[in-house]
C-alpha cells in the first residue's frame, strides 16, 4: 500500500512539472513595429498571410499535446506509473505561436502606420 502510494505522489509530481497549455491561452508576444518599418504595403500583407497560414498548424499541434498529456495524467494516475514518462509539454510549440501572434500584431500596427489596405487576422 505504501509503495502504490509513493508511485501515486511521483506520478502527480512529475505531471504538475509538465507545463501544457491550449493554443487559445497563448498570448501574443511583443514584436517592435520597427522590425517592419521598411516594408512595403505588399511585403507586408505577404509576410501576414506567411503567418497566418502557420498559425493554425502550430494551433493543432499545441492542442494535441495538451489533450494526450491529460489522457496521459489520467491513465498513469489510474493504471500505470511507467506512462508518466510520456508526458510532454507544449511550450515549444507555444514559444511559437506566441512569436506569430506578436509578428502579426506588429505587422497590423505598421500597416496602419503605412495607410495599407490590408486586413491582419490572427
Amino acid at each position: 500500500m505504501k509503495l502504490f502510494f509513493l508511485t501515486f505522489i511521483v506520478i502527480l509530481l512529475s505531471a504538475c512539472g509538465v507545463k501544457s497549455v491550449t493554443s487559445a491561452s497563448v498570448q501574443a508576444d511583443i514584436v517592435s513595429v520597427a522590425e517592419y518599418k521598411d516594408y512595403s504595403c505588399k511585403e507586408l500583407a505577404l509576410d501576414a498571410l506567411n503567418i497566418q497560414n502557420r498559425i493554425p498548424e502550430i494551433s493543432s499541434v499545441i492542442d494535441k499535446k495538451k489533450k494526450d498529456n491529460d489522457a496521459y495524467i489520467a491513465t498513469a494516475v489510474v493504471f500505470m506509473p511507467i506512462l508518466a514518462a510520456g508526458i510532454k509539454g507544449n511550450q515549444e510549440e507555444a514559444a511559437k505561436l506566441a512569436l506569430y501572434k506578436g509578428q502579426l500584431n506588429a505587422i497590423r500596427q505598421a500597416a496602419i502606420m503605412k495607410d495599407c489596405e490590408i486586413v491582419v487576422q490572427n
